[in-house]
């Protein structure tokens, strides 16, 4: 009997120690790899919290007092000082008539810091509702600079700036900042292949798109109603595009939604109406930096020695991305080769496939004569971008050869637009 106790008190004495090992593994392991956290489905240029629509709502919105919001608002980025240096002025160049040049040289600085500060209330607002509609706002709020600029344009029915901005973002995410990810990735790296191949191919469709216009313009030239057709042509288009969008969001939110998951463990820092509210605001400020840069670039093409095409497909888009190219080559230098893809692949299909179209259908309201129909020269270059963008990603891995050969036609794309003067068909 006394041998039998002493059996069981060893076996206890095991099995106590044996959990503690455990738990002592556990422990190291939460240390390496930190807490669990919520998937986040990366939207565009951002990410919606939760993978179930559970995990909307669960912010206890009393907790967050106006001045903690307005404190991490201030200081969410070293970019705010920028902001509020660069406003001011551009107001006072306006104001005081410092001439276009100063006008156009500081709203569109001002940019830059502005869709940073864009992009975080989007994301703070999507963090408050589930994937479907966190996912909606981002895709909706993710180019909306692009958008805002292109709806200045029309309104001042400069249509040739409208295609050359939304062209110039396509080739500054496709060739540019993909191009310099892969470089930044390192030696060689891996990312999701049917993620990136959806974009790729949403991308391939709408360039398929603007090309028939531009095709069927130079074919039936002789007809006398030619202009006509091309713009029921671009609004049937256009419609036809904004559905195929539709399909791609029910792709990346609802049917393929692991695709695009995203592992962050973030909280939301504003309450759903100071998201709201600083989302109108910004959009407003950005809608009259956009509006001094729309009304000066003719001025300034002339003083500083550019043409208009240059600045519209170049310059201003290079602005305007500069923040999320940023990102997106400084998460893959991190590792987060997906996630850095994500940002500028899905840029790319959401210009293409929901800014362009909204375009065309904005100016068709305000009767503006908004087509798809683009330069000879503007079609072979997004054929020939988007063919390098799909080779790159087709396989689901690359290496820094590549990248280096997107940023050189990027390059080859610049020098050719700098000589390019098409200012007789810019309306």
């Amino acid at each position: 009997s006394t041998q039998s106790t002493w059996d069981q008190s060893e076996s206890r004495k095991k099995q106590e120690k044996n959990a503690q090992n455990k738990s002592a593994n556990m422990t190291d392991r939460d240390d390496e790899q930190g807490p669990l956290v919520r998937p986040k489905t990366a939207i565009g240029s951002v990410g919606v919290a939760g993978d179930d629509e559970s995990a909307a709502g669960y912010v206890d919105d009393s907790k967050l007092t106006v001045w903690d919001m307005v404190v991490a608002l201030v200081f969410h980025s070293p970019m705010n000082l920028f902001l509020a240096l660069l406003v001011p002025l551009a107001l006072a160049a306006d104001f005081l008539n410092w001439g276009l040049q100063w006008t156009f040289l500081f709203g569109i600085l001002a940019i830059i810091p502005l869709s940073v500060l864009l992009g975080h209330a989007t994301e703070q607002l999507a963090l408050h509702f589930g994937p479907i509609v966190g996912g909606l706002l981002n895709a909706t709020f993710s180019n909306v600079v692009e958008l805002i600029v292109a709806a200045q344009a029309l309104k001042r029915q400069d249509t040739r700036l409208v295609q050359t901005s939304l062209l110039g973002s396509i080739l500054s995410n496709a060739l540019l900042c993909l191009g310099c990810a892969v470089v930044a990735a390192g030696k060689s790296c891996k990312f999701n292949r049917e993620a990136a191949s959806a974009n790729s191919n949403l991308l391939a469709l709408m360039v398929f798109i603007f090309v028939l216009p531009v095709t069927f313009s130079h074919t039936m030239a002789a007809e006398s109603n030619i202009e006509a057709y091309v713009l029921d042509i671009s609004r049937s288009f256009s419609i036809l595009g904004l559905f195929i969008y539709l399909l791609y969001l029910a792709f990346q939110l609802v049917t393929h939604r692991h695709l695009f998951l995203e592992a962050d463990d973030e909280e939301p820092v504003m309450t759903t109406w100071f998201a709201t509210l600083t989302l109108a605001v910004l959009t407003l400020i950005v809608a009259v930096m956009a509006d001094y840069v729309v009304e000066a670039v003719e001025h300034v093409a002339n003083s500083w020695g550019m043409t208009p095409t240059f600045i519209g497909i170049i310059l201003i888009p290079l602005v305007g991305n500069a923040a999320e190219h940023v990102t997106s080559i400084t998460m893959a230098w991190r590792g987060k080769i997906d996630l850095g893809f994500s940002v500028v692949l899905g840029s790319c299909s959401q210009i293409a496939a929901m800014v362009l179209p909204v375009s065309v259908l904005i100016g068709w309201c305000f009767n503006v004569n908004m087509s798809l129909s683009f330069q000879v020269l503007d079609a072979v270059v997004i054929i020939s971008a988007t063919a390098l963008m799909c080779n790159t990603t087709r396989v689901g891995s690359s290496n820094w050869l590549e990248g280096a050969c997107l940023v050189a036609a990027y390059v080859l794309c610049a020098m050719t637009y700098f000589f390019t003067d098409d200012r007789a068909t810019r309306h």
